[in-house]
């Protein structure tokens, strides 16, 4: 009679842990992953370099895809969709990206091919690799 009981409290015990463990499973998947910050990308104001018919340097204003600087020193990642069992989730996915040479601004690289206005640019971590999931704050 004193097995059945412990037999009991132990299933008893065991189905509150797995209940428990059920209800945080998402919460627990979240902590598990990297949150970063992102940078929405817009049109920046720039500063067009270009020499004109006698060879003089003369300049510009030009509006183009601006990214900070801080974002180009390593690889550039941005936050894509990803379908994980019939869930929407956001993933750092690697981008190639070209940028305009004459374009000059202190605080911004012109881009000329690889990102799109709209676009959520990944501030740098050293964690990311392509198609990682992440949380953005």
């Amino acid at each position: 009679m004193k097995l059945n009981k412990i037999i009991f409290l132990l299933s008893v015990l065991f189905f509150a842990v797995m209940t428990f463990l059920t209800a945080a499973s998402r919460t627990i998947h979240n902590q598990s992953l990297c949150h970063v910050e992102t940078i929405e990308i817009k049109k920046q104001d720039f500063t067009c370099k270009f020499l004109d018919e006698q060879g003089n340097e003369c300049y510009s204003k030009r509006r183009a895809i601006g990214i900070p600087k801080a974002c180009v020193e390593n690889d550039v990642y941005i936050i894509g969709e990803i379908n994980v069992y019939g869930e929407s989730r956001q993933c750092a996915n690697r981008v190639e990206i070209l940028l305009f040479d004459d374009y000059l601004s202190d605080e911004y690289y012109a881009v000329s091919f690889g990102l799109s206005v709209g676009d959520k640019v990944i501030v740098y971590n050293d964690q990311l690799c392509d198609g990682i999931e992440v949380i953005s704050d």
